[in-house]
């Protein structure tokens, strides 16, 4: 079975506003969900005894910000995976306009001393002399809020402020996620997510104990299990061997949605978006007994290989379309995620990154073309060494036919070449 963290469950942090209809305005959940379900389970194919945690949220901003420098198949490829094809690169730059907004709203509505926590921080950093379009960089500015740097890539200490960029806005929990710049590299663009988030109601510490957390296929692992006696949201999805709870934090704007399968040998069960949906509808409250290991777990994934097989390989391959970006048309060198996953009684921390890297790119192959002459045209003879017209002329009858008749006498007479006049 695909496996989505090390324990035998689905965990999904979540917020607990619905999605948006089909009807209204692309909003995040939309562009995120689409992508990460997706994503999450190309990453889990052929890894079913590792953890996999990513945050589609994070993914999905950077690959925003790359679809508005990109054109032709590579924004279509973009705008395809994120679900933005009918409103394109202006839906998806409102979509995260508001959600900015919407989280500086809750930001400035939260009670001081509330513990919770939920910020995202978008930046481009450009090689020094490399031309950036003013229009791109004003559309990050405007939808994603990312701050443009440029600075010299050649020097080591830019690496050092990238990398403390990061950490910052991940308090501390990604501290790096560069170890050098390549030579022909020219953009970044990255984007961060950080979370952090209370219990509504903790597990009492004196409760948790050591348990067997068992794995099919592998040997069983002695864990911290948490316990808690209460009352939950919990779902039972008989239909797809389902079972459910939602763990809020303090404020509301966030909950812990965690999926077991019914067939305890049946390992992680795999979530779609159908799935997740039903899931989000079909929980109700219901008194019972809750069970759950802490978790402390950081990953690093390569993004290239999955998005390829998603269909988004062209930004990766020389001709790609970013010339949107800067007239030098960069190529995506590699996609890097960074995600980090802290659970106990009081409650959870995560963090992720996102970090496209583009390079130099070729220049993009020629379409394909038909010249066809089929009416009027100039025609010359060039001398290459001066540049001279040897010959010229407009070509209105190029003087041949199909399939002529044969020749006569005469008529071969008559077009002897240089006939006097």
């Amino acid at each position: 079975m695909r496996s989505i963290l090390s324990f035998a469950c689905a965990l999904l942090l979540t917020a607990t506003t619905p999605s948006t209809a089909p009807a209204q305005p692309l909003g995040v959940a939309d562009v995120a969900n689409r992508l990460g379900f997706r994503m999450l389970d190309r990453l889990s194919e052929k890894r079913d005894h590792e953890s996999v945690f990513v945050s589609p949220v994070s993914v999905a901003t950077a690959l925003s910000m790359l679809a508005s420098g990109a054109g032709g198949q590579t924004r279509d490829e973009l705008l395809d995976a994120l679900g933005a094809k009918a409103g394109g690169t202006a839906a998806l730059g409102r979509a995260f306009a508001d959600y900015l907004a919407g989280l500086d709203r809750d930001r400035t509505r939260r009670q001081p001393g509330v513990p919770f926590e939920l910020a995202m921080a978008n930046a481009m950093w450009a090689r020094d002399g490399v031309p950036i379009r003013d229009a791109f960089v004003a559309a990050l500015e405007r939808d994603y809020r990312a701050r443009a740097t440029t600075t010299d890539f050649g020097d080591p200490a830019t690496v050092d402020a990238i990398n403390r960029w990061v950490s910052e806005n991940t308090r501390g929990m990604i501290p790096r996620v560069l170890e050098r710049l390549e030579k022909d590299e020219m953009l970044l663009l990255i984007n961060t997510l950080a979370f952090k988030g209370q219990w509504l109601e903790p597990f009492p510490a004196k409760a948790t104990a050591p348990a067997s957390f068992n794995r099919p296929g592998l040997p069983a692992l002695r864990v911290p299990m948490m316990h808690r006696s209460g009352t939950f949201l919990f779902a039972r999805l008989e239909d797809r061997g389902l079972t459910a709870i939602a763990l809020p934090y303090v404020g509301g704007r966030a909950r812990m949605i965690v999926v077991l399968a019914d067939d305890p040998t049946a390992g992680v069960p795999s979530i779609d978006a159908d799935a997740w949906q039903a899931i989000r509808a079909a929980l109700r409250q219901r008194p019972g007994t809750v069970s759950i290991p802490r978790i402390d777990l950081d990953r690093r994934e390569q993004l290239k290989p999955v998005l390829t097989a998603m269909g988004l390989g062209r930004m990766f391959r020389a001709g790609s379309d970013l010339n949107g970006i800067s007239p030098q048309n960069p190529q995506v060198a590699q996609i890097l995620h960074f995600t980090a996953l802290e659970v106990d009684e009081k409650g959870t921390e995560a963090a992720a990154a996102t970090v496209i890297r583009l390079r130099k790119g070729r220049p993009r192959a020629a379409e394909p073309f038909r010249f066809v002459c089929d009416r009027p045209f100039f025609v010359a003879i060039e001398d290459r060494r001066t540049g001279a017209a040897l010959f010229a002329g407009r070509i209105v009858d190029p003087g041949t036919r199909a399939e002529p008749p044969a020749a006569t006498p005469k008529d071969a007479k008559s077009k002897t070449r240089g006939a006097a006049l």
